[in-house]
């Protein structure tokens, strides 16, 4: 487990009935047709969170909701690897300490279709969003700091929405 995650879940539990864990939201796999269950939406914002987002987040495929907004969460979001075929499409990372290149991670999530990640620590964005993930408006990057001549943060003017210690 993470410093600061109080409590561990055994993610590779595919048996778990819907409801039994706090922020969680599972559903049978293959249509219901199935008795192990995945992962579906994860919600524990304002849990106040600390430590390192575990990588192991982005492998379970079933998951298409992802808010942890608002908690002192941290990570380099160019070094997460999604699992192949991610049914991601709404993630909120809003109010927590996450740097790094933005661009990697969206791109591993092609039916990514609203993200926050306004009041982190993000620096850069090494390429443009692509404008079908921008065409849709929920998509909230801190833009108005944004130099979009060289995909960079506007650091003097840099907000953060709290203060992140590692």
């Amino acid at each position: 487990a993470c410093a600061g995650w109080t409590k561990t879940w055994d993610l590779t539990n595919n048996h778990n009935p819907n409801g039994k864990w706090a922020g969680v939201t599972t559903a049978k796999r293959d249509g219901g047709a199935s008795n192990v269950y995945g992962i579906t939406s994860i919600d524990l914002s304002a849990m106040d969170l600390k430590g390192q987002l575990p990588a192991s987040l982005f492998q379970l495929k079933q998951l298409q909701k992802v808010n942890l907004s608002h908690n002192h969460i941290s990570g380099d979001l160019s070094t997460y690897s999604v699992s192949n075929g991610s049914s991601i499409t709404e993630l909120n990372l809003e109010g927590n300490c996450f740097t790094g290149d933005l661009y990697p991670l969206v791109m591993q999530m092609p039916l990514l279709t609203s993200l926050n990640v306004a009041y982190n620590q993000i620096t850069d964005i090494s390429q443009p969003l692509p404008k079908d993930k921008l065409s849709s408006g929920n998509i909230y990057v801190e833009m108005q700091f944004v130099d979009w001549h060289t995909h960079k943060l506007r650091s003097e003017e840099r907000r953060v929405g709290k203060e992140c210690r590692s």
